[in-house]
């Protein structure tokens, strides 16, 4: 455990647009074809020390607000902040299964809930949206490649990219495509909305802002290698990483470059803001806060392995599971089969829990309780003032999708994939 203050800030003031990347797109690279040399962090390799603990075996309208309470999840992490973040008192532990929807392939995408629907995406190259409730499947689109990045949902529009290079903008209601952008290379950054555009990056190393309406671009922002991460948006500026090992920082409105913060490896974890400060990992196996208004080093903390996980950030919590501004913690995962979680202010270490394999899932923080997912298999719950186990299920594959998490009427839904191909709906 380290908490490194006054390193040289590596970072130069240019100017560029964000965007921030799921830490499962990670397992692309060992799926798409035609990569060479690619780096596979978080999908291969032997699995690690394991937790203890009790195991169980075996509809309201989306749009642009940010960690609102929850009856619904309309993009990656919540919401274009990225903070894996939401109001409200914490979950029971999971103890149950309500219903799991098979697919073609292993599940990587992280699952959109708006209008009683739950929209995800395959490696079969399907997006399916089924029924909340139920999990019968209310449509399917077929793309021409694997899908791996999240959907993103505004104004009864769906859009998501595909292996095939595209990103799609597909009817909510009906699954028909209404239009489709092409890249030159595959999108498996999960888009974020934001002002009127849809931003995401391409391994093609390009940053895209486009028109929510139709297919076209309003400007493109080029980095120095492949985008995975996927972009985060607040007050006007877009934040992403890139295998260039650095985090850029771009005007929305043009694409500008504000500033450039380098790391010492892949930066495929997605950025999460909060109170002016920017959290997220890098495959060098540090964890950074950086200033949001001028990429100024604020602190970084370094994990027993590569962190392509994205953050959750609370902002402290109250009784009442409200955040307050107090206390405020950031928790993400690690290759090294552990989830920390560390203080938001001075990077300090206040806990970290060991499961069985890597943590590339992103966690997502609900009042009291953190939930994540690891390639051992498991969806844990756990305390997240403590890191006490509540709970953990066993499913037939690596959890490496972060789960979403919606109140329903009689209490709360868990929505996540798994490396066996199947949707888990859990209470």
């Amino acid at each position: 455990m380290s908490n490194d203050r006054g390193v040289n800030r590596s970072f130069v003031i240019i100017l560029t647009t964000a965007v921030v990347a799921a830490a499962l797109a990670i397992s692309i690279l060992a799926v798409l074809p035609g990569k060479k040399s690619v780096r596979l962090p978080g999908f291969l390799g032997d699995s690690v020390g394991g937790g203890g603990g009790v195991e169980v075996d075996g509809s309201v309208p989306g749009g642009d607000k940010v960690n609102a309470p929850l009856k619904y999840v309309p993009m990656f992490r919540g919401g274009a902040f990225r903070t894996g973040f939401y109001e409200g008192p914490g979950v029971a532990p999971t103890s149950e299964f309500l219903w799991k929807r098979e697919t073609g392939g292993p599940l990587y995408s992280s699952p959109l809930v708006v209008e009683g629907r739950v929209c995800f995406g395959g490696s079969d190259g399907n997006i399916y949206a089924v029924d909340g409730r139920t999990g019968d499947e209310l449509w399917r689109f077929r793309t021409g490649g694997k899908v791996f990045s999240s959907p993103a949902y505004g104004k009864g529009i769906v859009y998501v990219g595909s292996g095939d290079r595209v990103l799609y903008a597909i009817s909510a209601k009906a699954g028909g495509e209404v239009y489709r952008f092409e890249t030159m290379d595959c999108v498996t950054s999960s888009p974020a909305l934001y002002g009127g555009s849809v931003f995401f990056g391409s391994w093609d190393g390009n940053l895209y802002a486009v028109n929510e309406k139709k297919a076209e671009e309003r400007w493109r922002f080029k980095t120095g290698d492949w985008i995975l991460s996927s972009p985060a948006v607040e007050s006007g500026v877009v934040y992403v990483g890139s295998n260039d090992d650095s985090l850029y920082a771009v005007l929305a409105s043009s694409g500008e470059l504000l500033w450039r913060f380098g790391t010492g490896g892949d930066v495929v974890s997605s950025p999460g803001i909060c109170n002016g400060v920017v959290y997220f990992g890098s495959f060098d196996g540090f964890f950074y806060a950086v200033d949001a208004l001028e990429g100024g080093f604020v602190w970084r903390f370094r994990a027993g392995g590569g962190v392509t996980s994205s953050p959750a950030i609370s902002r402290g919590i109250s009784k009442g599971g409200v955040g307050n501004g107090l206390g405020g913690k950031v928790y993400f995962g690690s290759l090294d089969g552990n989830l920390y979680a560390l203080d938001a202010v001075t990077g300090v270490e206040a806990w970290r829990f060991t499961t069985g394999g890597r943590v590339v899932s992103s966690p997502v923080v609900l009042g009291g309780t953190v939930l994540f997912g690891s390639d051992d298999g498991c969806l844990y719950t756990l305390e997240a003032e403590t890191g006490s186990l509540l709970s953990k299920l066993k499913v037939g594959g690596a959890v490496k999708a972060s789960p979403a998490v919606v109140r329903t009427d009689s209490g709360f839904a868990v929505y996540f994939g798994g490396d066996d191909g199947f949707l888990y709906a859990v209470r």
